[in-house]
């Protein structure tokens, strides 16, 4: 009886620090995607005196 090894990849756990890289970059984008949307409102409500 021949028995072959499986060879199954374990996919390690992230860290915590790159969570948390991760969180910062949603933050930054979140950030960055609300102060353009504000500026945009606030444009087209001074072009539309």
């Amino acid at each position: 009886m021949s028995s072959t090894p499986t060879t199954q990849r374990v996919t390690p756990e992230r860290r915590v620090r790159h969570q948390a890289q991760d969180v910062v970059a949603v933050m930054a984008f979140s950030g960055v995607v609300s102060v353009a949307c504000a500026a945009a409102l606030l444009l087209l409500t001074h072009l539309g005196r």
